[in-house]
């Protein structure tokens, strides 16, 4: 088990975090863009899964699906504020495109067969996805017209509202508890190459408390001009088992070792699911920068995880 210092203590060494790394993904399930700087939204950071792929029937794409993992392969880069430009080895030509809520109207599918109202605002960007990935997609934004609450169970206000994310804005995740994961997979299993943390695709990395899942303890923090609201721990998927530098899947970590201390059964009768990273929702507006320390406002107490002898 962790162990965590008093609780005298814990505030001050939680506030001894600092922001180490900021990411965007304009994309869904493409990879990230690291930023010095942030600006924060109503929906989380500023083009963060504005756009994504669906198939022919309209159902988004993502890195679950076997034929979609070379996504992770894709980086798109900011030209200027709304225009980014994609590159991927294997294609030799670059794509440039413009972000933006203009086009032909189409349904999509969501998780849980969740539908909404989306536009396809260049068709050549559709073009040049159905070509990289030997499938027949297009690149979509959600329709202008269109607004998708939070989880109205774990949401703090009815007004916060995500893009296309998998359903909160943000994902917050701590260099100690990474540390603390590879730590465990090579006490089972010698040898093995520590995950880097584009495995699990956070928005932002924080570093220097010490304690590993610290950012399971905050509540309610403010980094830069933001005051952040953490909601809901993250349940990961099987994208957490996909190379990100390869586009392909590769063995059961970090899932098989997850599963041994950091599980909980989503509903009765379910599978239990493994538990990494906090969704989190933000309350304004405003900056968040690399550096930016982590003012705690109010903390929680520990989950309760099972653990059990590996």
């Amino acid at each position: 088990m962790v162990e965590l210092p008093p609780v005298v203590d814990l505030r001050e060494r939680l506030e001894q975090s600092r922001v180490s790394g900021l990411y965007v993904y304009p994309i869904k399930s493409c990879a990230g863009t690291l930023l010095q700087e942030a600006e924060v939204v109503s929906t989380g950071i500023k083009h963060d899964r504005e756009l994504m792929l669906i198939d022919a029937e309209g159902r988004f794409i993502s890195q679950r699906d076997e034929f979609a993992r070379p996504l992770s392969l894709v980086t798109p880069k900011f030209i200027r504020d709304d225009y980014i430009k994609v590159k991927t080895p294997g294609m030799p030509n670059i794509l440039y495109t413009k972000i933006t809520h203009e086009g032909e109207r189409v349904e999509a599918t969501m998780h849980n067969g969740e539908r909404m109202s989306v536009v396809e605002p260049d068709p050549k960007a559709s073009r040049w996805f159905s070509e990289f990935l030997e499938e027949d997609c297009r690149m979509v934004a959600m329709a202008p017209e269109f607004t998708r609450q939070v989880d109205q169970n774990y949401a703090p206000r009815d007004t916060d509202q995500t893009l296309l994310s998998d359903g909160f804005s943000f994902l917050f995740l701590s260099e100690e508890s990474l540390a603390d994961l590879n730590r465990r997979i090579q006490e089972r299993k010698p040898g093995f190459e520590s995950l880097p943390m584009n495995r699990f695709r956070p928005n932002v990395v924080l570093s220097g408390s010490g304690i590993p899942y610290g950012e399971s303890l905050i509540l309610e923090a403010q980094i830069g001009d933001v005051v952040f609201d953490f909601v809901k721990r993250c349940q990961r998927c099987e994208i957490t088992r996909v190379k990100q530098e390869e586009g392909r899947q590769d063995g059961g970590e970090p899932l098989q070792t997850l599963l041994k201390y950091r599980e909980v059964a989503v509903e009765e009768g379910a599978p239990r699911k493994a538990i990494f990273a906090e969704n989190v929702e933000n309350q304004n507006t405003g900056i968040v920068r690399i550096g930016d320390s982590v003012i705690v406002k109010e903390i929680q107490d520990p989950p309760e995880f099972l653990e059990r002898a590996a």
